[in-house]
């Protein structure tokens, strides 16, 4: 019966630990993407998503349409590349183990599309706010820290890019911490036990 028992728990920790490394956490600063290349999805019919070093990253498209992610680990600068035939509706970026951070910043070019895209924040699926940025053909600072709808967040989404086919390649992610929301006192929690002249 012991060794029965025994082997039950070794079963179960074997599983929490395997569950465990399934799942990552961004690290707090500048991604670079360096390092050894995370395998892509290759070429076929959107959605297309792929994990590396604590992001995830989601393509989705109008029914029928294809595309690919891909990791240069080994690039000069090192990348992730997203590719979208035209009807790519959607870009996802998001912590893969759905925590929240601030987006401060991040590096990115575009090729097949040009033009001003839409960027919302989300935080467990419901958005918190937009703004919206040019897609240049060189690497260029998509610089966030300033808007407050990026704090606090777990994923960003780019859309708006009119039916066109769309390479998008980001080379550095950084975040800082969650900003923890300040909670206004309310008179239901302001009660004789938390006075100042409250007698014991």
């Amino acid at each position: 019966m012991k060794k029965a028992i025994q082997n039950l728990l070794f079963i179960i920790m074997t599983i929490v630990i395997s569950a465990t490394g399934l799942i990552a956490q961004p690290t707090i600063g500048t991604t670079t993407f360096d390092g050894a290349s995370v395998p892509g999805t290759g070429f076929g019919v959107l959605p297309q998503n792929l994990e590396v070093q604590g992001w995830d990253f989601l393509i989705t498209g109008n029914v029928g349409t294809s595309g690919s992610i891909t990791h240069n680990g080994g690039f000069s600068p090192a990348n992730v590349s997203i590719f979208g035939q035209s009807g790519t509706t959607t870009i996802n970026i998001g912590s893969n183990d759905g925590s929240e951070f601030n987006f401060d910043n991040y590096v990115v070019q575009f090729f097949n599309f040009a033009g001003v895209y839409t960027i919302t924040s989300y935080k467990d699926g419901v958005p918190v706010g937009s703004t919206t940025a040019t897609a240049v053909s060189t690497y260029s600072v998509v610089n966030l820290s300033a808007n407050t709808n990026f704090d606090n967040i777990d994923e960003i989404r780019l859309t708006g890019f009119g039916g066109s086919s769309v390479t998008f390649q980001v080379d550095e992610i950084t975040i800082s911490a969650a900003a923890t929301p300040n909670t206004v006192p309310t008179a239901s929690s302001f009660t004789a036990s938390n006075r100042s002249d409250s007698k014991t």
